[in-house]
């Protein structure tokens, strides 16, 4: 790595002093290392010259301490203006964080669940049964064991009236018509 370097620096100095035609043969091979041709060699030496020309004819002064001390000046004023910027939204995500984690908090603990209350009812069913092809009525007491939901409200329940008046005529003469049509 070393020697390329130096082999390029040796190569700049051939550059600036000496033309293509007037190299040693140890100058050539140090040359022909960075470049092809002779017109490529000498295109390089021109082009270098008119960069020190250039160069001689538009001198570059060097900065003086006031514009070190502007550019140190504006370089703080954007550091803290940065910094500033920064530390706003921080605070904006802490709470917005926050409320969000005491709302998953709340939302999440869990419900008290009152326990089901079972009702018992005694109920009544109806079903007919053919006797040597004679429909009979028959009743049946069953007991039903039905969860009801719990009302948080309470009230007094009154006891709710039964209509036992049984099957009215219309309903005996249709169920009648339906039987003798049924035995047919």
């Amino acid at each position: 790595m070393m020697e390329k370097e130096n082999d390029f620096e040796k190569f700049e100095a051939l550059l600036q002093s000496k033309s293509y035609h007037e190299l040693t043969p140890q100058e050539l091979q140090c040359v022909n290392q960075w470049v092809e041709s002779v017109q490529e060699y000498e295109a390089l030496r021109a082009s270098g010259k008119q960069v020190v020309a250039w160069f001689n004819a538009n001198p570059v002064s060097a900065p003086g301490k006031e514009s070190l001390q502007q550019l140190k000046h504006s370089l703080r004023v954007q550091h803290q203006a940065a910094h500033s910027v920064w530390y706003k939204p921080v605070w904006g995500y802490a709470v917005t964080a926050l409320v969000f984690g005491v709302l998953g908090w709340w939302i999440g603990q869990p419900e008290i669940k009152p326990e089901p209350v079972t009702l018992v009812e005694q109920v009544t069913v109806r079903d007919t049964l053919y006797v040597a092809s004679k429909p009979d009525t028959v009743f049946q007491e069953k007991i039903i064991y039905r969860d009801r939901p719990v009302i948080l409200t309470t009230q007094t329940r009154h006891p709710e009236s039964k209509n036992e008046k049984g099957v009215s005529m219309k309903e005996k003469e249709e169920l009648d018509k339906l039987l003798v049509s049924g035995s047919e």
